[in-house]
């Protein structure tokens, strides 16, 4: 439950007219942790992985989503699914970590057996003679149970109640601003890596919407303070659950290697061209976009306790030539950079917890100068939790 205090907190915070950040009990309480995964993860579109894990048909996967058994499998034909982890007869994990080459994932407690489409194929002496089986009937209905998914820019999203609004509508001013110029078809996975955080999922959402902390933080990523704080850049809302922001000329101010990688193809109307613009969004609850020129920057945030988060980062270039040998080092210090920034913003967000548990820093103050995108986060995570939903603003407040 949410305390009263807190209760109105929100309210005020969800009218947007308060330009208060939310309660530090927000980052601690697990009371308030466990209602806050309902209502805005398994409700919600949330991210659990990328499909470049599996990258080959005949391939299964455990994911552990907030707790919940998950598997994603890849069949015959290439085709992705989500199914509940377990055996539809006693409900026993039925995938424990990845396993290749598989046509059958039989339980280990019973030897129950399915397809990777999720189809019931046998269970040993049903009837109690060899090779009995179900009748076809009986075994339409014993398959693996799905979960409503969908893959976008090689992040699998799921929706666990199957309550959520149709994706199609959930991503779409993204998809309408990226797709046309930015295809996936194009994107090559080069490099993953998972990270154990400590600290709540809201800190890790909101250092990576905060411009601000750059040059002390991170000085590779500029020469100048005014080029790392990026004062050009425009604070965009495209929906209710997509903030971030644009900067023109981000390609211009970060020289990351010393070899450019590919650029995607440029689209010669627009101006500044594409392959100096960067796009930096999150999409509610749990997806981290950065989007430049010659690469793909993809985060994953999953809550595992209310002080704990588990981060998963995949990283693409653009088209095959940008995976020949020639650009081997280039793809090997981009990622350098990116992961030992990962590990830098790491300290950060453990000092912001522990900070959480001062009450003080329920106390906190915006700047309107760079604060914005906070200030909406603030704001979204407030209108779910009191229940109130909020006017949808595309632009700045």
């Amino acid at each position: 439950m949410i305390n009263k205090k807190t209760e109105r907190s929100l309210a005020a915070i969800a009218g947007g007219g308060s330009n208060a950040q939310l309660p530090s009990s927000c980052y601690t309480d697990s009371g308030y942790h466990e209602l806050e995964l309902n209502r805005f993860f398994e409700n919600s579109w949330m991210a659990i992985g990328f499909a470049s894990e599996l990258p080959r048909t005949g391939m299964a996967k455990s994911v552990d989503v907030l707790g919940k058994p998950v598997l994603v499998t890849r069949d015959d034909q290439g085709k992705f699914h989500v199914f509940a982890n377990i055996c539809r007869h006693r409900g026993h994990i039925l995938v424990e970590g990845e396993c290749t080459n598989k046509k059958l994932l039989t339980c280990p407690y019973h030897a129950w057996s399915y397809d990777l489409k999720g189809n019931f194929v046998v269970a040993p002496f049903w009837d109690g003679t060899e090779n009995s089986s179900p009748t076809s009937e009986e075994k339409s209905s014993m398959g693996l149970i799905s979960i409503a998914f969908e893959i976008w820019y090689d992040i699998i999203f799921v929706n666990l109640s199957g309550k959520a609004e149709a994706f199609e509508k959930h991503i779409q001013e993204l998809q309408i601003r990226w797709h046309q110029h930015r295809p996936p078809s194009l994107l090559n996975c080069f490099s993953q890596q998972s990270y154990s955080l400590n600290g709540n999922w809201k800190l890790v959402a909101e250092n990576f919407l905060d411009n601000y902390h750059l040059p002390w933080i991170h000085p590779e990523i500029g020469d100048s303070i005014e080029a790392s704080l990026g004062l050009e850049v425009e604070n965009q809302r495209l929906s209710k659950d997509i903030i971030g922001c644009v900067h023109p000329t981000a390609g211009e101010e970060k020289n990351k290697i010393e070899k450019p990688l590919p650029c995607w193809p440029d689209d010669t109307r627009r101006h500044p061209p594409l392959s100096l613009q960067q796009d930096l969004f999150f999409i509610f609850p749990n997806t981290c976009l950065v989007m430049e020129g010659n690469y793909l920057w993809s985060m994953i945030l999953m809550p595992t306790a209310v002080d704990q988060t588990d981060e998963k980062i995949a990283l693409y270039v653009i088209g095959n030539q940008a995976m020949n040998h020639e650009y081997a080092l280039s793809r090997s210090q981009l990622a350098d950079i990116i992961y030992r920034i990962n590990d830098q913003d790491s300290q950060v967000i453990k000092q912001l917890q522990t900070g959480r548990k001062m009450h003080a820093a329920s106390c906190g103050i915006f700047n309107s100068r760079h604060d914005q995108l906070g200030k909406w986060f603030h704001q979204r995570i407030s209108e779910m939790m009191s229940g109130d939903i909020g006017p949808q603003h595309k632009q700045s407040d």
